[in-house]
């Protein structure tokens, strides 16, 4: 006896030897025929549509995946705000380091060779003035300080002569930092 697909409308002949597909599932279009039954045609398609293209999510999962999320974005909101704190107690150490640095800086200690119309030299002059760190200021258009910048053997600006003997030529912030750290060589022990 041959059977219709409600689905699909594929007629069955009976099976004759072996078949690859089983009695209750049509051949054409694997739908299972009771369930095609209960279902009108476009039902059926439109449920074979969804079962192949979409996959369901169970609502277990839905709520494990958007804890987790939740999880995430909390723990990295918490490592920024760490991060945060972390970097504004550093910077008031680091001020307070440079309050230092400036206060142990003698007026002479430092003298610092520029050009008006160095952009180095500008940096230079607003860093050491914020931390108020004190410097001899000796221009490059005045013939002297040319003079003595040609002697010391540098010819670029800034030129950072330190407590007289150590030079730094160009506005490196953390070298220059460094030199004004170390003791003037006559206050080492030797």
């Amino acid at each position: 006896m041959s059977r219709i697909c409600p689905s699909c409308r594929h007629e069955r002949e009976p099976a004759t030897g072996f078949v690859a597909v089983p009695d209750w599932q049509c051949p054409a279009c694997g739908v299972a025929y009771d369930k095609a039954e209960a279902l009108s045609a476009h039902g059926a398609r439109q449920l074979m549509a969804t079962a192949y293209t979409h996959t369901h999510v169970p609502t277990l999962r839905r709520t494990a995946a958007w804890r987790l999320w939740a999880s995430a974005a909390a723990l990295l909101a918490c490592c920024a705000w760490g991060v945060g704190e972390l970097a504004e107690r550093g910077a008031d150490i680091q001020n307070s380091a440079l309050q230092e640095l400036a206060a142990g800086v003698k007026p002479g200690d430092l003298r610092f060779y520029s050009s008006p119309a160095c952009d180095g030299c500008d940096q230079a002059r607003r860093w050491l003035d914020k931390h108020h760190v004190a410097y001899a200021e000796c221009s490059v258009r005045e013939r002297n300080c040319a003079r003595e910048l040609r002697s010391l053997g540098a010819s670029t600006v800034p030129h950072f002569v330190v407590r007289g003997r150590e030079e730094l030529s160009g506005f490196h912030l953390m070298r220059l930092v460094d030199l004004l750290k170390r003791e003037p060589l006559d206050q080492r022990v030797r």
